[in-house]
């Protein structure tokens, strides 16, 4: 990890961090509202979304809306070096993994190429679809077959507070092996990407 990005998740993080919880969680109400307001009138069946950790926003109310609308919602359990994706529901049992992140104890796994579009959390993201994330490579390396197959599925979606959009001109460092997003949702709405 170079210095400079870990001096950037430091300082992302210690951002994110900072919200207080009354703000936090007006804010996720209205993450989570323009996340339904996306994805509605689409045509999608697997959705793969993650549980809230460190201060990322909460997506739980619009993963139960999802779920009431007769969506598969899967979420991130994590091994050793590499990320599968397990069903969730509202009834889901879950299990701390060695990072402290809730996982479903049981359930379905889906392939990350079976799935139509992921809600992927961040550190920081920046105006050409580059996302910093907390440095063990998970969502990059199961991701990997969108660069080398050049295919626009699954939908790449960030999830961010607003604070968290890096705003130098030089933008985030990038390494060849990074995934870059489609597109962002924050509690200010949508922001699409052009990727090359």
């Amino acid at each position: 990890m170079s210095a400079h990005k870990a001096s950037l998740r430091a300082h992302y993080q210690a951002l994110r961090s900072s919200l207080d919880r009354s703000a936090r969680s007006a804010l996720d109400r209205r993450i989570a509202q323009h996340v339904l307001d996306c994805c509605s009138g689409e045509t999608f069946d697997r959705i793969a979304a993650f549980l809230a950790f460190r201060g990322e926003p909460d997506l739980t109310h619009a993963l139960q809306s999802f779920h009431r609308r007769g969506h598969r919602i899967y979420v991130p359990v994590i091994g050793e070096h590499e990320m599968q994706f397990m069903a969730w529901t509202p009834d889901s049992t879950f299990a701390l993994n060695r990072f402290g992140i809730a996982e479903p104890v049981e359930g379905e796994i889906c392939s990350a190429q079976q799935l139509d579009r992921v809600l992927m959390p961040l550190l920081a993201f920046d105006a050409d679809g580059r996302r910093l994330g907390m440095g063990g490579g998970y969502y990059d390396r199961c991701f990997a077959f969108k660069r080398e197959m050049k295919t626009s599925a699954p939908r790449m979606t960030g999830i961010a507070y607003s604070i968290q959009q890096h705003e130098e001109s030089a933008g985030l460092p990038d390494d060849p092996w990074d995934v870059p997003l489609d597109e962002v949702i924050t509690e200010q709405g949508l922001v699409r990407f052009i990727q090359p």
